[in-house]
């Protein structure tokens, strides 16, 4: 893993690649972005498994910021991917010109095209010392019609043709937006940088001569077309006069739209009421039917209990007659004729206890019927108490006595049942769940602040104190130890 934050070799500013994805989306295949990136970036455009900037994953929206820079050895790979693509870096570098913000600034180049071309080229040296450190440029035999441009690379930057093209499409483009006709370049030399020698390319230009006074009028007709059109569209008369038919359309048409979003809202606020009023009733319908399930459970619970200590009697003190009876051995008959009474009186119980609506009562009383039946355990509280931790932990007035309430028991009652199942407060519980929770929103993705919205928490301090007591770590902690182990 390279990190570019300890590289001290030339860098080159991110622009030129905002400038080549922007030119490829309007005239090109917006699948050859990927391939632009390659070597570079992961599949799919995304963070690269290879190059990092102070510890992050370098990444798309990294490499088309025009604030950011990388090394001249990593701006060469991408070079060479674009030309192994079908488009032409002459013409992305009059593009990449053409769109710099710099470029509203009319009066700037028309001032510019007034004082000569050596004074525009020397602007794009400017500009070529603020995003680029591998090179410096010389002007020479600059005149009214033409000139050359010398690039000598800086020692250790190795650069290719496809760089050449593209800087000779920036000298051109720059000729052009400040006005100067049938502007023409061509590659006179591009010597490679290597290890031993230095890189060169010398580049020339030809454009159509104007003297100065043609360059007055040029820069008066263009500054008074621009007080001009300004005034023209700040003339009310003139709206008034010639668009009032447009005015009034996009009026109408506004009102129209203004109307049927008042509709809409209307016809949601009415759809949100209805859904309001049926989840009250629904939920209402939920809690009288589960209260009516859990108090039959719990009288069918009592009958079974009480039936199997009723039945559990008679049937141990047959049973021990039965044994009295087997082992006397003087009366053989009598013994007999007694023990097949009282199987015939067991195996009638036996099909009682088979009756009986509880199945694992049944159980207990077949194979253990010398001991009494205890009063059964709270077996399904655990489930209770997971289903409404469940339902209710992302509600943020959600706390210990609403839990207590949905489980039909007091405080106290719930605290000891839950440190008898858990051997941890109902407290602790709610709190451990919420964050369980936020850990698996913050592995999907979500910010720290949406995660404590989702999992309960409406006070973000509260959520990272808590989130740290609970995994003795940080929010940002444990989202910086995700990323580590994706890497």
């Amino acid at each position: 893993m390279i990190d570019f934050a300890g590289d001290n070799s030339p860098k080159v500013c991110c622009r030129n690649y905002a400038a080549m994805v922007d030119y490829i989306r309007q005239y090109g295949d917006s699948a050859d972005i990927e391939r632009l990136f390659a070597d570079v970036l992961g599949a799919n455009l995304s963070p690269s498994p290879c190059y990092q900037m102070d510890g992050q994953p370098i990444s798309y929206e990294y490499l088309t910021n025009g604030r950011h820079w990388v090394p001249s050895w990593l701006n060469s790979k991408i070079f060479s991917n674009l030309g192994k693509l079908p488009y032409n870096a002459f013409e992305i570098g009059r593009h990449t010109v053409k769109n710099m913000p710099a470029n509203s600034n009319h009066v700037m180049a028309a001032f510019l095209h007034l004082l000569g071309p050596e004074h525009s080229v020397r602007l794009v040296d400017k500009i070529n010392r603020q995003f680029n450190q591998t090179k410096a440029v010389l002007l020479s035999h600059f005149s009214c019609s033409g000139g050359c441009v010398e690039l000598k690379y800086l020692p250790g930057v190795i650069h290719n043709h496809t760089i050449t093209e593209q800087n000779l499409g920036c000298y051109i483009g720059t000729l052009e937006l400040f006005g100067y006709q049938n502007a023409t370049g061509r590659i006179e030399t591009d010597q490679l940088g290597s290890e031993g020698q230095l890189g060169y390319s010398r580049l020339e230009f030809q454009f159509q001569g104007e003297n100065l006074w043609q360059r007055i009028r040029w820069l008066t007709g263009y500054l008074l077309a621009g007080v001009f059109c300004r005034r023209y569209l700040q003339s009310h008369h003139v709206f008034d006069r010639y668009h009032r038919e447009v005015i009034d359309a996009f009026h109408a048409e506004l009102n129209q739209k203004e109307q049927a979003l008042a509709l809409n809202e209307q016809y949601y606020v009415a759809l949100m009421q209805q859904k309001n009023q049926r989840t009250s009733e629904l939920e209402q319908q939920v809690a009288e039917r589960t209260a009516s399930l859990s108090t039959e459970i719990v009288n069918r619970q009592r009958l079974v209990q009480q039936l199997s200590i009723e039945l559990q009697i008679p049937l141990t003190l047959m049973q021990q007659q039965l044994e009295q009876l087997q082992q006397r051995q003087d009366d053989p008959v009598a013994v007999n004729s007694c023990s097949k009474k009282l199987q015939r009186a067991l195996n009638q119980l036996h099909h009682q206890l088979q009756q009986m609506p509880d199945i694992q009562f049944q159980q207990q009383l077949l194979t253990k019927p010398d001991t009494l039946v205890e009063p059964e355990a709270d077996l399904d509280f655990e489930e209770k108490f997971q289903r409404a931790l469940n339902q209710h932990y992302a509600e943020e007035n959600f706390n210990v006595t609403q839990l207590a309430q949905l489980l039909n028991c007091t405080e106290r009652t719930l605290h000891r049942k839950t440190q008898h199942c858990f051997a941890k407060s109902p407290s602790a519980l709610l709190r451990e769940h919420r964050i369980n929770q936020a850990k698996l929103l913050l592995q999907n993705g979500n910010s720290i602040k949406v995660a404590a919205h989702l999992s309960g928490f409406s006070n973000l301090s509260y959520f990272s104190a808590s989130f740290k007591k609970t995994t003795a770590q940080t929010p940002s902690e444990y989202l910086k130890s995700l990323s580590q182990n994706s890497v």
